[in-house]
Protein backbone atom coordinates (compact mmCIF):
# COMPACT_ATOMS: atom_id res chain seq x y z
CA UNK A 1 0.00 0.00 0.00
CA UNK A 2 2.70 2.33 0.99
CA UNK A 3 4.37 1.94 -3.26
CA UNK A 4 1.39 2.64 -4.69
CA UNK A 5 0.52 5.69 -2.29
CA UNK A 6 4.15 7.22 -2.87
CA UNK A 7 4.19 6.36 -6.75
CA UNK A 8 1.71 9.45 -7.79
CA UNK A 9 4.05 11.70 -5.96
CA UNK A 10 6.91 10.42 -7.26
CA UNK A 11 5.62 10.76 -11.12
CA UNK A 12 4.44 13.91 -10.05
CA UNK A 13 7.96 15.21 -8.24
CA UNK A 14 9.23 14.34 -11.81
CA UNK A 15 6.89 15.75 -13.79
CA UNK A 16 7.69 19.05 -12.15
CA UNK A 17 11.14 19.11 -12.21
CA UNK A 18 11.30 18.00 -15.85
CA UNK A 19 9.15 21.30 -16.89
CA UNK A 20 11.32 23.45 -14.24
CA UNK A 21 14.28 22.13 -16.40
CA UNK A 22 13.02 22.86 -19.55
CA UNK A 23 11.52 26.18 -18.79
CA UNK A 24 14.90 26.97 -17.84
CA UNK A 25 16.63 25.96 -20.83
CA UNK A 26 16.96 29.63 -22.69
CA UNK A 27 16.78 30.60 -26.15
CA UNK A 28 17.27 27.70 -28.37
CA UNK A 29 20.69 29.46 -30.37
CA UNK A 30 18.55 30.41 -33.46
CA UNK A 31 16.45 32.81 -31.18
CA UNK A 32 18.90 34.19 -28.99
CA UNK A 33 20.72 35.58 -32.48
CA UNK A 34 17.01 36.30 -34.06
CA UNK A 35 15.99 38.73 -30.60
CA UNK A 36 19.56 39.88 -30.40
CA UNK A 37 19.73 41.04 -33.74
CA UNK A 38 16.42 42.89 -34.31
CA UNK A 39 14.36 43.20 -31.11
CA UNK A 40 14.82 46.42 -29.50
CA UNK A 41 16.41 46.38 -26.30
CA UNK A 42 14.13 46.23 -22.88
CA UNK A 43 10.62 46.60 -24.65
CA UNK A 44 7.39 44.64 -24.10
CA UNK A 45 7.60 41.60 -25.75
CA UNK A 46 4.36 39.46 -26.10
CA UNK A 47 4.63 36.05 -26.90
CA UNK A 48 2.16 33.84 -28.39
CA UNK A 49 1.59 30.50 -27.52
CA UNK A 50 3.83 30.73 -24.67
CA UNK A 51 3.44 26.91 -22.95
CA UNK A 52 4.86 26.86 -19.92
CA UNK A 53 7.17 30.09 -20.36
CA UNK A 54 10.86 29.25 -21.38
CA UNK A 55 10.65 32.28 -24.13
CA UNK A 56 9.28 34.62 -21.52
CA UNK A 57 11.78 33.51 -18.60
CA UNK A 58 14.31 34.12 -21.20
CA UNK A 59 13.65 36.99 -22.19
CA UNK A 60 12.97 38.33 -18.52
CA UNK A 61 16.52 37.41 -17.85
CA UNK A 62 17.68 39.06 -21.39
CA UNK A 63 16.31 42.42 -19.40
CA UNK A 64 12.81 42.46 -21.48
CA UNK A 65 9.25 42.99 -19.84
CA UNK A 66 7.47 39.93 -21.19
CA UNK A 67 4.38 38.29 -20.64
CA UNK A 68 2.05 35.78 -23.18
CA UNK A 69 -1.04 34.01 -23.50
CA UNK A 70 -1.25 29.67 -23.99
CA UNK A 71 -4.66 27.66 -25.24
CA UNK A 72 -3.84 24.72 -23.06
CA UNK A 73 -5.04 25.15 -19.63
CA UNK A 74 -2.90 22.23 -18.31
CA UNK A 75 0.85 24.09 -19.39
CA UNK A 76 -0.78 27.47 -18.05
CA UNK A 77 -1.08 26.01 -14.65
CA UNK A 78 2.20 24.48 -14.70
CA UNK A 79 3.52 27.74 -15.89
CA UNK A 80 2.25 29.14 -12.70
CA UNK A 81 3.90 26.73 -10.28
CA UNK A 82 7.30 27.00 -12.04
CA UNK A 83 6.98 31.21 -11.90
CA UNK A 84 5.67 31.01 -7.94
CA UNK A 85 8.56 28.85 -7.71
CA UNK A 86 10.94 31.27 -8.89
CA UNK A 87 9.33 34.30 -7.14
CA UNK A 88 8.90 35.86 -10.16
CA UNK A 89 5.36 37.70 -11.29
CA UNK A 90 3.18 35.65 -13.49
CA UNK A 91 3.34 35.63 -17.15
CA UNK A 92 1.02 33.50 -19.04
CA UNK A 93 -2.61 34.05 -19.33
CA UNK A 94 -5.59 31.84 -20.94
CA UNK A 95 -6.58 32.09 -24.26
CA UNK A 96 -9.07 30.53 -26.56
CA UNK A 97 -7.38 28.12 -29.49
CA UNK A 98 -6.40 30.33 -32.47
CA UNK A 99 -7.02 33.81 -31.07
CA UNK A 100 -5.34 36.73 -29.85
CA UNK A 101 -6.37 39.31 -26.42
CA UNK A 102 -8.08 42.03 -27.54
CA UNK A 103 -6.83 45.55 -26.74
CA UNK A 104 -4.09 48.53 -27.27
CA UNK A 105 -1.13 48.17 -29.77
CA UNK A 106 1.08 48.51 -27.05
CA UNK A 107 3.82 45.95 -27.44
CA UNK A 108 7.05 46.62 -29.41
CA UNK A 109 7.92 42.60 -30.36
CA UNK A 110 6.26 39.87 -30.91
CA UNK A 111 7.25 35.92 -30.43
CA UNK A 112 5.10 32.96 -31.72
CA UNK A 113 5.84 30.17 -29.44
CA UNK A 114 8.43 27.40 -30.84
CA UNK A 115 6.56 25.58 -33.55
CA UNK A 116 2.79 27.29 -32.44
CA UNK A 117 2.25 28.61 -35.50
CA UNK A 118 2.29 25.28 -37.16
CA UNK A 119 -0.44 23.88 -34.99
CA UNK A 120 -3.01 26.21 -36.17
CA UNK A 121 -5.34 24.62 -38.77
CA UNK A 122 -6.17 26.19 -41.76
CA UNK A 123 -4.78 29.04 -43.56
CA UNK A 124 -8.37 31.60 -42.87
CA UNK A 125 -7.38 30.75 -39.34
CA UNK A 126 -3.32 31.67 -39.33
CA UNK A 127 -4.15 34.57 -40.94
CA UNK A 128 -6.82 35.67 -38.43
CA UNK A 129 -4.11 35.52 -35.87
CA UNK A 130 -1.48 36.80 -37.44
CA UNK A 131 -3.93 40.03 -37.57
CA UNK A 132 -4.64 39.90 -34.11
CA UNK A 133 -0.91 39.95 -33.24
CA UNK A 134 -0.60 42.91 -35.64
CA UNK A 135 -3.49 44.77 -33.62
CA UNK A 136 -1.13 44.61 -30.35
CA UNK A 137 2.22 45.71 -32.21
CA UNK A 138 3.58 49.16 -32.37
CA UNK A 139 4.23 49.78 -35.62
CA UNK A 140 7.66 48.36 -37.35
CA UNK A 141 7.66 46.08 -34.28
CA UNK A 142 9.70 42.69 -34.96
CA UNK A 143 7.67 39.67 -35.33
CA UNK A 144 9.26 36.53 -34.71
CA UNK A 145 7.48 33.15 -35.73
CA UNK A 146 8.97 29.21 -36.08
CA UNK A 147 7.38 26.41 -38.20
CA UNK A 148 7.82 23.11 -40.24
CA UNK A 149 9.34 23.44 -43.15
CA UNK A 150 8.46 21.17 -46.57
CA UNK A 151 10.22 21.78 -50.15
CA UNK A 152 7.29 21.46 -52.03
CA UNK A 153 3.82 19.44 -52.83
CA UNK A 154 5.04 15.88 -52.81
CA UNK A 155 2.85 12.95 -54.35
CA UNK A 156 2.31 11.25 -50.98
CA UNK A 157 1.19 15.10 -49.55
CA UNK A 158 -1.65 15.76 -52.03
CA UNK A 159 -2.55 12.08 -52.27
CA UNK A 160 -2.80 12.17 -48.68
CA UNK A 161 -5.05 15.42 -48.46
CA UNK A 162 -7.28 14.03 -51.33
CA UNK A 163 -7.80 10.85 -49.55
CA UNK A 164 -8.50 12.66 -46.14
CA UNK A 165 -11.27 15.30 -47.37
CA UNK A 166 -13.42 12.67 -48.84
CA UNK A 167 -13.11 10.56 -45.38
CA UNK A 168 -13.65 14.06 -43.62
CA UNK A 169 -16.91 14.39 -46.26
CA UNK A 170 -17.98 10.86 -45.71
CA UNK A 171 -17.90 10.71 -41.88
CA UNK A 172 -19.26 14.62 -41.73
CA UNK A 173 -16.14 15.94 -40.12
CA UNK A 174 -15.01 19.82 -39.92
CA UNK A 175 -16.28 22.03 -42.31
CA UNK A 176 -12.42 23.58 -43.48
CA UNK A 177 -11.13 21.02 -45.96
CA UNK A 178 -7.63 19.66 -44.96
CA UNK A 179 -4.83 21.85 -46.90
CA UNK A 180 -1.36 20.30 -48.94
CA UNK A 181 1.24 20.12 -45.97
CA UNK A 182 -1.47 19.08 -43.07
CA UNK A 183 0.33 16.27 -40.87
CA UNK A 184 -1.13 14.33 -37.92
CA UNK A 185 1.05 12.12 -35.92
CA UNK A 186 1.01 13.00 -32.19
CA UNK A 187 -0.88 16.57 -33.25
CA UNK A 188 -1.70 17.84 -35.93
CA UNK A 189 0.87 20.25 -37.70
CA UNK A 190 1.33 22.02 -40.98
CA UNK A 191 4.27 22.08 -42.90
CA UNK A 192 4.51 25.10 -45.05
CA UNK A 193 6.34 25.75 -48.32
CA UNK A 194 8.73 29.26 -48.53
CA UNK A 195 6.33 30.76 -51.01
CA UNK A 196 3.44 29.48 -48.44
CA UNK A 197 4.36 31.31 -45.36
CA UNK A 198 5.85 34.29 -47.50
CA UNK A 199 1.92 34.57 -48.69
CA UNK A 200 0.24 34.05 -45.24
CA UNK A 201 2.62 36.85 -43.70
CA UNK A 202 2.00 39.24 -46.61
CA UNK A 203 -1.09 39.54 -46.11
CA UNK A 204 -0.70 41.12 -43.20
CA UNK A 205 2.18 43.58 -43.96
CA UNK A 206 4.73 41.75 -42.14
CA UNK A 207 7.52 41.22 -45.17
CA UNK A 208 10.15 38.29 -44.48
CA UNK A 209 13.35 39.21 -43.36
CA UNK A 210 15.75 36.24 -43.27
CA UNK A 211 15.64 32.34 -42.81
CA UNK A 212 17.67 29.91 -41.36
CA UNK A 213 18.20 26.25 -41.68
CA UNK A 214 17.43 24.36 -37.90
CA UNK A 215 17.76 20.57 -37.53
CA UNK A 216 16.99 18.43 -40.71
CA UNK A 217 13.72 19.61 -42.52
CA UNK A 218 12.55 22.47 -40.03
CA UNK A 219 13.35 26.18 -40.29
CA UNK A 220 12.54 29.42 -38.75
CA UNK A 221 11.34 32.24 -40.40
CA UNK A 222 12.15 36.07 -38.40
CA UNK A 223 9.33 38.99 -39.86
CA UNK A 224 9.09 42.78 -39.48
CA UNK A 225 5.83 44.54 -39.55
CA UNK A 226 6.56 46.76 -43.27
Amino acid sequence: MGSTKSQPDTTANRERAFRLKENLRGFFDWERTAVERHFPSRVHVLVAGAGGGREILALRRAGYWAEGFECNPVLVEASNVIFDQLGQARGIAFCPPDQVFSGASSYGGIIVGWSAYSHIPTRQRRVAFLRGLRQRALPGSPVLVSFFARSGDLRYDVLAVRIANWTRRLVRGRKEPLEIGDHLNWSYSHWFTREEIESECGKQGVGLCTSAKWARDMRWEWSNES
